[in-house]
C-alpha cells in the first residue's frame, strides 16, 4: 500500500506496516513462485484513508493469515487433507534413458519439472560420456535435496545411473528407490504416480 505524496516525503518512502482486512474477489496460485496472490477491496484497515481501495496480497510459505468464511463440510475436509500433506516427506522422481533425464518434484497439486538434460551419449561426433548426463543428474538432486528419490526409466540406463549415483553421490544413494518405467519425462512420471510408487516411499521414509 503506497501513501500519498506527502506522506511520502515525509518519511522517505518507507513502507508502512498495517493491519488489513480484504473482501476477495480473485485468487491466483503462481506454481513456479509457490505464491498465492489474493486480490479484492480493503473493508478495514488501520489507516481509514485506504478503505475502498484494491489491493493484493502475496501469500507465501508459513505466513499466518486469518480467513473469515463459512466452509461447506467438503471444503473442511479438503483443508484437514492438505494440512496432513504438509508432514509428507519430499519426493523427487527422475527419469532417465540414453541421453535423457528429468528431475520432476511431488506437489500436493500434482508434479512439476525442476530440471531436464538431454544430449545425445554414446557413440557420434556430438555425443557425451553417460557419466556427463549422470553427474549433472546427481549435481541437480543434490541441490534439490530431498527426503526420497524414485530413480525410473526403461531398460539399463537407470541401473548405470544408480551405480554412478552410489559411486559419486553417496549423500543420495540410501534414499534412492529404482523403479521400472517404459519411458521417461513426464510420461515415465504418469506411470511412477499409477502405480502408487510416490505413496510406498513417502510411507517408508516417515518410517525410517
Amino acid at each position: 500500500i503506497q501513501r500519498d505524496d506527502d506522506r511520502m516525503r515525509d518519511t522517505g518512502g518507507q513502507r508502512e506496516p498495517m493491519f488489513v482486512t480484504v473482501e476477495v474477489e480473485d485468487v491466483e496460485f503462481a506454481r513456479f513462485a509457490n505464491r498465492l496472490r489474493v486480490g479484492g477491496t480493503i473493508v478495514s484497515c488501520s489507516r481509514e484513508d485506504q478503505l475502498g481501495h484494491h489491493h493484493t496480497l502475496n501469500v507465501e510459505q508459513r505466513e499466518e493469515v486469518e480467513i473469515e468464511k463459512r466452509f461447506k463440510p467438503d471444503q473442511i475436509q479438503r483443508l484437514e487433507e492438505a494440512e496432513e500433506a504438509t508432514d509428507n516427506p519430499d519426493v523427487a522422481i527422475a527419469t532417465v534413458e540414453e541421453g535423457e533425464a528429468y528431475i520432476h518434484t511431488v506437489q500436493q497439486y500434482g508434479t512439476d519439472e525442476y530440471a531436464s538434460f538431454t544430449r545425445p551419449t554414446g557413440k557420434g561426433e556430438y555425443a557425451r560420456p553417460r557419466s556427463e548426463l549422470f553427474d549433472e543428474l546427481g549435481s541437480a538432486l543434490s541441490h534439490l535435496d530431498p527426503d526420497a528419490i524414485i530413480l525410473a526409466g526403461p531398460g539399463f540406463t537407470k541401473q548405470d545411473a544408480r551405480d554412478y549415483l552410489d559411486e559419486h553421490y553417496r549423500d543420495l544413494s540410501e534414499r534412492i528407490s529404482v523403479v521400472d518405467t517404459s519411458s521417461a519425462g513426464d510420461r515415465g512420471v504418469h506411470e511412477v504416480l499409477k502405480r502408487g510408487a510416490v505413496d510406498e516411499v513417502q510411507a517408508e521414509t516417515r518410517i525410517a
